[in-house]
């Protein structure tokens, strides 16, 4: 990045327009005092292109940079990079507490359109810089170079390379991140321990134990679903025949209130009957009220009209009065209008004069402007030819310089050296190939060494893996044979379980056949219960029919049951009747075969399960449950030893398979680095080779020199020297004259300025006059118009005066107008009350005829009942009637319907007596689905703890994979800890940067120094190579002069290495010289022109010692006067 021009407005000290042309700079001084804005230069340049400076640690902080007093700032740079050419316009305006910032980007000329966050990132782009590293190179602190040059001591050296290169925060911060990552890593381990610790009880054998519970359940679980539903199905027996019992209570409560009704129903009827003769006398009677109420309508409406009539009678001639006062006030209102068109005029010309005071008010500022404007043109104007006629001079001798190197002959020179160049670069390049060449022989021969002991360890490590898997695998051999059991152990186990289940099924058998033959009992019981007393109810039967028989016999009549004469015949009397005792008859017989068919299903149940009793007992063969557990805990254990073994099993094979992969990758191992170090000593052979081949064209080309390599070399640098320097002289030619041209095209630009300002201003004197006339003539004529010269106490009077009367005359207005229209509204509503009364009594005069005719045709109910209203007690429209009757016929329907349904009921009881309570059978219910929900609440409790628990060994394999890993990364970070407490790796770290920085140092110091000096690396330190001697030399045996161009090689080089070879076309170096003795600063000015001729930068010193500055052709002049400081630029 290469600057071109900067301007400046209210940035800083720099109050008001500033700008430098960078164009014509190549080697320069910023000089100034201290405090007086030298770095507010670099500054504006650093907020130019990011939008932030160095000093304010990075943050957009505008009040600090925008002038004391200001309320905007304007900062634009131009610049160009590899030949293209870019500019940014940053503005900040201020305005109470807010503030507002705008920017422009231009490439090549043209605007593009950029958000801030995109022009940030597009200079980054450009310059292939982000701001932290800009902000380290752009600006180059000097004297800590110095003091890195000669250091107190080495620690003292390294703390400022680390500064320098931007280290010491970031060792810091990778020092205590390690701490806090070595904190995480043991906190992590102790966390991860303690957690093994709690899941020491989460393995396989818990999940076996957990896994033969849940099948137990299982089992309960059928058995309790089978008694449920059974349970089930009589339940919903017994609540069916408990609706019944309920319904019929409902309707027998039902009938009790219909047969209370009945009383109601009958006087229903009655209503009825009344209802049907009145039918035919209701449109009539329904005409005689409306007739009546229209009647007293009207007397009401006739009344209200009255009162009203009244009341606006009187307030019309109330109304009347006020209209006449209004009228008379309304006739003056012409008179009011003259007055106000005379003050409006007066107005006018108010207004006038104070607009033609205004304007020459502004056209008053607008001279002093131009005025301004013409000393500011002047000054301008001047200073320009000033710099115009330095410009001049500047090119004269630039010419004259130019005309004294073409008379040497440099051009042809040049053309004449290439040959000798490349004979040279050829020598360099030989004999850095034999220095690398030596390198990598050394290097190969030592890595043949190591190449050749890894064989050797590997080849060890091969013999002792193939030990361990013979080991492995004659263990795996004996695990095998004793697993060869473990088919028969599960077969056994199976069968085992099988009829552990059948003697469970079997007890459970006999426990269903007690309750079987128990209820059997209670069934037979019940049934010889019932039989007695069928055999009583038979035999009473029988003597009721023979007490009936006896009773219908007279003396003499034949017997029919023994064919005998009847003798005497006893009276007999019947106290039971038959029905009855059949009913109850028959209801003993449908209990008894109910309960005859409970016993058959019973003992047809009893027999399957004896059925079934007699099966297990022939398949378990002797064998008690007792003995059959304790058979099955044991197969399992031995199983469980098995599977314990299976495990080890595949954990040997596991590791055996590990251990051959191993050995095949050590086998590979073995093969590789026997095919590396044949490639190995193949390659010495040929680098050796290839040595040989260069010392031989070295000679030969030393040899075809015309004399000794570092004299021609030295004649070869003079000569590319001087055609540089005639190269930068016609470049400078070239900018010089194109700078003249501008400076003249901006005098005449000046000159231009001028001249029309001059004519504004005159133009500007004659209409401040002609209105200064204008005023004194309006001055007059308000004068005649109201007697009194014009002032602003006049003005409000005129104005108050017009906006009195403009009020007067629309209020009266407005009065005559309301009380003119309220009078009207009055006499209308008057006029209309007087028709609406008369109409009310022509209307009451109708009603009455009508009212009388309709009276005779009624005449017959008033004479039956007294009165229309008794008679309209028991009149009904049509609706009415037939609601009424559908009453009546719902009552007497729904009493034989209750009726027919509660016979119904009571025969569906008759069939389900003998049910138990089904209070009981929902007890015994809930009992059952409580084992239902228990078995489930617990299957689901222990289905969540499998789960769980198998999570948790999961949980605890993964810890213990994780607490490996953890263990490996703790080592790793209490190495880098160790590392770091004794600053080994900042140590290696600074070494490298040390190494870098001095080999891009030594091309710069062999540049300034014409080939002198370069920078060396001994035994860690930092020494300087004289190339002159052969020998080396400490740094602090360098002259002031030497010192200076020696830290100045090292600024450079750090400038590159930050940059990392990003187009820095341009850097500033930061007061370098206060420490230097004058007699050493005297001797400066030919290594300045050393720096100026070596280096194709732009480079600008700045100083506040003023015999440096005045060691430079090309100056930045600041200086500071009160709280603003002013730029002169002299190239």
């Amino acid at each position: 990045m290469r600057p071109i021009r900067l301007e400046l407005e209210n940035f800083t000290v720099y109050r008001g327009k500033h700008s430098i042309d960078f164009s014509p700079l190549s080697f320069f001084v910023i000089k100034g005092r201290t405090g007086a804005g030298k770095s507010s230069i670099i500054d504006a340049i650093c907020y130019a292109l990011y939008g932030r400076v160095p000093r304010y640690g990075g943050e957009k902080a505008h009040k600090h940079l925008l002038s004391r007093g200001q309320s905007s700032m304007y900062v634009s740079l131009e610049f160009s990079v590899r030949g293209n050419y870019y500019r940014v316009d940053r503005a900040y305006s201020q305005s109470k507490s807010v503030g507002q910032s705008t920017y422009r980007f231009y490439e090549n000329g043209k605007p593009i359109p950029l958000r801030e966050s995109e022009l940030n990132e597009r200079i980054k782009e450009i310059l292939r810089l982000d701001y932290e590293t800009f902000t380290k190179v752009i600006l180059l602190p000097q004297n800590q170079f110095d003091r890195f040059l000669k250091p107190e001591d080495e620690k003292e050296r390294r703390k400022i390379l680390n500064s320098l290169l931007g280290f010491s925060g970031l060792f810091d911060a990778i020092k205590e991140r390690i701490k806090e990552e070595y904190r995480a890593l043991e906190h992590s381990i102790s966390a991860k321990n303690e957690r093994l610790i709690q899941l020491s009880q989460a393995d396989e054998n818990a999940i076996t134990k957990l896994e033969g519970d849940i099948r137990s359940l299982e089992g309960q679980y059928g058995e309790l679903k089978n008694k449920k539903t059974e349970l089930q199905k009589l339940l919903e027996i017994c609540k069916r025949r408990d609706d019944l019992e309920q319904e019929r209570l409902e309707i027998e409560e039902r009938l009790r209130d219909l047969s209370e009704a009945e009383n109601e129903v009958e006087e229903k009827k009655k209503r009825l009957k009344l209802a049907v003769e009145l039918l035919p006398y209701k449109p009539r009677i329904e005409e005689y009220e409306r007739i009546k109420g229209q009647e007293e309508g009207y007397i009401r409406e006739r009344q209200k009209k009255e009162r009203d009539y009244s009341l606006y009678s009187d307030e019309l001639k109330v109304v009347e009065e006020e209209f006449k006062k209004i009228e008379e006030e309304f006739k003056r209102l012409e008179e009011y209008n003259k007055k106000i068109l005379k003050l409006n005029n007066v107005l006018q010309m108010v207004e006038s004069y104070k607009e033609t005071e205004r304007e020459r008010e502004e056209l008053k500022g607008r001279l002093e402007k131009i005025e301004e404007g013409l000393v500011k043109v002047k000054k301008e104007e001047e200073d320009c030819k000033e710099r115009l006629s330095k410009g001049e001079n500047l090119t004269k001798e630039v010419q004259e310089k130019i005309k004294d190197y073409e008379e040497k002959g440099v051009e042809e020179k040049i053309k004449s050296i290439g040959e000798l160049k490349e004979k040279l670069k050829r020598l360099e390049d030989l004999e850095r190939e034999k220095r690398k060449v030596l390198e990598e022989i050394n290097k190969e021969r030592k890595e043949l060494e190591v190449k050749e002991r890894a064989l050797e360890e590997k080849d060890k490590e091969r013999q002792g893996l193939e030990e361990r898997i013979r080991e492995f695998q004659e263990e795996l051999e004996n695990l095998r044979l004793s697993l060869q059991e473990e088919v028969s152990l599960v077969s056994q186990r199976m069968d085992m379980e099988s009829m552990l289940r059948k003697a469970i099924e079997m007890e459970g058998l006999r426990g269903e056949g007690r309750r079987l033959e128990d209820k059997l009992r209670d069934v037979e019981g019940v049934l010889k219960g019932l039989e007695e007393e069928l055999f009583e109810l038979e035999n009473r039967r029988l003597e009721i029919y023979a007490m009936e028989l006896r009773a219908s016999l007279k003396e003499g009549d034949v017997c029919p049951v023994c064919g005998g004469v009847v003798g005497h015949v006893h009276e007999v009397s019947l106290k039971e009747d038959l029905q009855s005792l059949l009913n109850r008859l028959k209801e003993l017989q449908d209990k008894k075969s109910y309960y005859e068919r409970e016993r058959a299903s019973l003992e047809a149940q009893l027999n399957l399960l004896k059925e079934k009793e007699r099966t297990l007992i022939e398949e378990l063969k002797g064998h008690d449950r007792q003995s059959m557990e304790f058979e099955l805990s044991r197969l399992k254990e031995r199983l469980e030893e098995i599977e314990k073994e299976k495990a080890l099993v595949q954990e040997r094979e596991r590791e055996i398979k590990e251990l051959k992969e191993r050995e095949e990758k050590v086998l590979k191992d073995v093969e590789g680095l026997r095919v590396e170090l044949e490639r190995i000593k193949e390659g010495l052979r040929h680098k050796e080779s290839r040595l040989e081949q260069a010392i031989k064209e070295s000679e030969g080309l030393s040899s075809s020199l015309p004399d000794e390599p570092s004299r021609v070399e030295q004649y070869i640098k003079d000569v590319e020297r001087d055609y540089e320097e005639l190269k930068g002289l016609r470049e400078k030619e070239r900018k010089y004259l194109e700078r003249l041209k501008e400076l003249r095209e901006e005098l005449s630009q000046k000159e231009k300025r001028r001249v029309e300002l001059e004519k504004e201003r005159e133009g500007l004197i004659e209409q401040i006059k002609e209105k200064g006339e204008r005023l004194k003539r309006l001055e007059e004529d308000i004068k005649a118009q109201i007697g009194e010269a014009y002032s602003h106490l006049l003005e409000q009077r005129v104005k108050r005066a017009v906006e009195d009367l403009t009020r007067k005359i629309k209020q009266i207005q407005e009065d005559y107008q309301k009380v003119s229209k309220y009078k009207q509204d009055i006499e209308l509503k008057v006029e209309g009350l007087k028709s609406d009364i008369r109409n009310i009594e022509n209307n009451l005069l109708n009603l009455k005829r009508q009212k009388e005719g309709v009276a005779k045709e009624l005449y017959e109910l008033y004479e039956r009942f007294g009165s229309l209203e008794e008679a309209e007690k028991y009149m009904l429209d049509q609706e009415g009637i037939e609601r009424l009757r559908q009453e009546v016929e719902q009552y007497e329907r729904e009493k034989d319907k209750l009726s027919e349904r509660r016979e119904e009921i009571e025969k569906s009881l008759r069939e389900l007596e003998g049910l138990p309570k089904t209070e009981k059978v929902e007890e015994e219910l809930s009992k059952v689905e409580k084992g239902i929900h228990d078995n489930r609440e617990a299957y689901g409790h222990l289905q969540r703890s499998l789960e769980e628990l198998k999570r948790l060994v999961e949980e605890r394999k993964s810890i213990e994979r994780e607490l490996q890993e953890l263990k490996q990364m703790e080592s790793l970070y209490e190495r880098l800890r160790k590392d770091f407490k004794d600053d080994e790796f900042p140590e290696y770290v600074s070494q490298i940067m040390l190494s870098n920085i001095a080999e891009r140092g030594s091309y710069y110091l062999f540049k300034f120094t014409s080939g002198q000096f370069t920078f060396e690396i001994v035994d860690g330190d930092l020494y300087v190579m004289d190339h002159h001697t052969g020998h080396h030399r400490p740094v602090s045996s360098l002259s002031g002069g030497e010192t200076f161009l020696a830290s100045l090689s090292l600024a450079f080089a750090v400038a590159d290495i930050l940059s990392q070879n990003a187009p820095l076309e341009s850097l500033f170096i930061d007061e370098g010289f206060g420490s230097l003795d004058r007699e050493t600063r005297e001797s400066l000015g030919e290594f300045f022109e050393i720096i100026k001729q070596s280096t194709n930068r732009m480079v600008g010193i700045i100083t506040h010692v003023e015999d440096i500055a005045d060691k430079f052709s090309q100056r930045i002049d600041v200086e500071k006067k009160g709280a603003s400081a002013t730029i002169k630029v002299i190239y």
